[in-house]
């Protein structure tokens, strides 16, 4: 199942790291999005996935930088001088750059269809 967002791979990181913390049972076992989609359990509903998308909207209404793209340790090595930073430092650096909280509300503006 895919959740086609057309919101592009920042924004899409960020809706990612929203449903890993408020609904992960929804998102399939690879967490894999791209520009286009993010990637749903077979059985992930419409109607589930858009009542989670309430609450998603609403955290990030409240705190727009709450739910930061996950970063692993290659991203981290990418960064220049990362040594010299505390590793929290770095990985909000690198989470901020890499996330587009904006582009994750907008599309969680629009309606959620389903298609079969």
């Amino acid at each position: 199942m895919r959740w086609w967002t057309w919101a592009g791979a920042r924004a899409n990181a960020v809706l990612v790291s929203a449903l890993l913390e408020i609904a992960p049972e929804l998102l399939d076992e690879t967490r894999a999005y791209n520009n286009w989609q993010i990637g749903l359990r077979g059985d992930a509903m419409a109607g589930t996935l858009g009542s989670v998308l309430q609450d998603v909207r609403d955290a990030l209404h409240a705190d727009p930088a709450r739910f930061l793209p996950h970063i692993d340790a290659r991203a981290l090595k990418a960064l220049k001088f990362s040594e010299l930073l505390p590793v929290d430092l770095a990985i909000s650096t690198i989470a901020e750059r890499t996330g587009d909280p904006q582009g994750a509300s907008t599309t969680l503006i629009r309606p959620i269809s389903s298609v079969r």
